[in-house]
């Protein structure tokens, strides 16, 4: 059975600002995947925004020792006066059969 967690956390982005991550090691026989949970980092009221969202691109995988490695990016995509977010980046971990 696979596990979720919360393995990272930005505290604050700011507006069309990109970030990376570097994600390792993980063997042949795991199945990872991961996604992000966006939320405001402003004292702005809520109605001050169009769109509070974020972009995470899968970089690419390399081998890393003796398992894999990827960079994973995510891009502020906020609409607003102060465009701050915080991100939780969220990874899900499973061995597979061998």
């Amino acid at each position: 059975m696979g596990r979720v967690a919360e393995v990272f956390k930005w505290d604050s982005i700011a507006g069309d600002e990109t970030v990376g991550l570097y994600i390792h090691t993980y063997s042949a026989n795991e199945f990872v995947a991961f996604s992000i949970n966006v939320a405001l980092h402003s004292n702005q009221p809520s109605g001050a925004y169009s769109s509070i969202a974020a972009q995470m691109t899968d970089g690419p995988t390399n081998q890393s020792g003796n398992g894999f490695a990827r960079t994973i990016w995510v891009q502020n995509q906020t609409i607003g006066p102060q465009p701050y977010i915080s991100v939780g980046f969220m990874r899900f971990r499973q061995r597979t059969e061998e």
